[in-house]
């Protein structure tokens, strides 16, 4: 399972042996961010790019340069009440975060999910359902923002998994924790990537 740690004054690192190479994620409460998801991709640009904010060009929605230099990196942001995630890497990644579900949010979610999908989530009952539902969801917005399409796609068509581990074998992989930000508030967090695509594809 994942873990956290705070990095300085920006949120918190999402660390995970899962996670592909050069891949930075971090998720963080919104009110320890001045404007939310795109100040902390921003933060971890600059680092990423060893340059000042000021001189990143982000082309939205999901790749980010700097003014004079030839490097380039992939971005993803997500937000839901209460928290931020944002996501660097040398690859194409979609990043999504949500509040675990209240047990009647997780009742209508799930008969959005692929039927082995449902299943899987069907097997565990009361807080661990709305965990597991929550993690499937937040894996199929993870998948569907790396293939650029959002919810144009009909969710029951992408197969993922209930997690935390990628599945095998899949040239799509995502990877999720569970994550308390604070006392009352937790979320799950979810990362896709195509793993046939490395860090060459950023030059």
């Amino acid at each position: 399972m994942a873990t956290v740690r705070a990095p300085a004054a920006d949120g918190f690192r999402w660390t995970d042996r899962w996670l592909p190479p050069h891949t930075h994620v971090v998720i963080c409460p919104t009110e320890e961010t001045a404007s939310g998801a795109v100040d902390l991709l921003l933060s971890l640009l600059s680092r990423e790019l060893a340059a000042p904010i000021k001189d990143i060009v982000w082309h939205r929605p999901s790749i980010a340069t700097t003014r004079t230099g030839t490097a380039r990196v992939f971005t993803s942001i997500s937000r839901t009440e209460g928290a931020v995630a944002a996501a660097v890497s040398c690859r194409p990644i979609g990043v999504d975060i949500e509040a675990t579900q209240t047990e009647e949010q997780s009742h209508d979610l799930i008969t959005l999910f692929h039927p082995r999908d449902r299943a899987a989530a069907g097997r565990v009952a009361g807080i661990a359902r709305q965990r597991r539902v929550t993690m499937i969801w937040t894996r199929i917005e993870a998948v569907l923002k790396l293939r650029g399409t959002g919810l144009r796609i009909d969710p029951a068509q992408v197969r993922v998994g209930p997690g935390p581990q990628p599945l095998r074998g899949r040239r799509i992989r995502t990877v999720s924790a569970v994550e308390a930000l604070s006392a009352t508030a937790e979320y799950s967090v979810s990362l896709a990537w195509d793993r046939g695509c490395g860090a060459s594809c950023t030059s």
